[in-house]
């Protein structure tokens, strides 16, 4: 049997970067996913744009998909949106100009280089769950925590077999809890004539975000920072 020591021993950033994921509102998995995203543009518009490789992949794939060419656009980075995309677009032109080119690639529903690192970081980030999540210090934060979206809960399942009942169960507390925060919100905007109107808190004002975020995932549709409500 592994005693606590050699556990300890093993764990690396991926666990305790979940443990302090717990701690926020919303999925801690769609933090984790979302915040290296973030990273990922950062460290592309101040120094990725000027590797070879990343612009030799990035030209291969057509640029990002949708979604994230949004993203790297709402960073306001003129330049290195456009450095980027001219090698794209010069291939494009040689391309048509090329009497045996191929039919043109739609890239914006296609996974892209963004994609695929929010795959990788989620697959690492739901193996350390499933592997340490049973564990005292791990289990208590989940507690404290607001549980994880559908999406996020959906995969945990499918790797975590069996899924234990308790934290089954866990999940079940958590969105049944939205869900009366949600009617207690609704209710509150059925205004009475004879009934002054409900009060609510900023976290219950925003519960239709939250709603949102439980069914779809992605921490952006939270619109919050980890420190508090935008």
């Amino acid at each position: 049997m592994q005693n606590r020591s050699d556990s300890n021993a093993e764990k690396h950033l991926p666990y305790f970067e979940t443990l302090e994921a717990l701690k926020g509102p919303g999925c801690a998995l769609c933090f984790i996913v979302c915040d290296r995203v973030r990273k990922y543009l950062d460290h592309l518009i101040y120094e990725g744009i000027t590797d070879p490789d990343f612009r030799e992949q990035f030209n291969r794939d057509r640029g990002f998909c949708l979604q994230h060419t949004r993203q790297f656009m709402e960073s306001g980075d003129g330049l290195a949106v456009g450095l980027t995309h001219r090698d794209v677009l010069a291939s494009l032109v040689r391309e048509l100009q090329s009497e045996h080119s191929s039919p043109p690639v739609d890239r914006r529903t296609k996974p892209c280089g963004i994609c695929r690192v929010m795959e990788e970081t989620e697959a690492r980030h739901i193996k350390v769950l499933t592997k340490y999540l049973e564990e005292p210090e791990a289990k208590a934060a989940l507690m404290k925590s607001t549980g994880f979206c559908w999406p996020h809960y959906e995969k945990l399942s499918r790797t975590w077999k069996p899924i234990p009942g308790w934290f089954r169960q866990f999940q079940i507390r958590r969105y049944e809890e939205l869900l009366a925060k949600l009617d207690l919100y609704i209710d509150s905007q059925n205004i009475k004539p004879d009934q002054p109107r409900r009060v609510l808190n900023q976290d219950q004002k925003l519960v239709w975000k939250q709603t949102v975020h439980a069914l779809f995932g992605d921490a952006l549709f939270l619109g919050i920072d980890r420190a508090g409500p935008a």
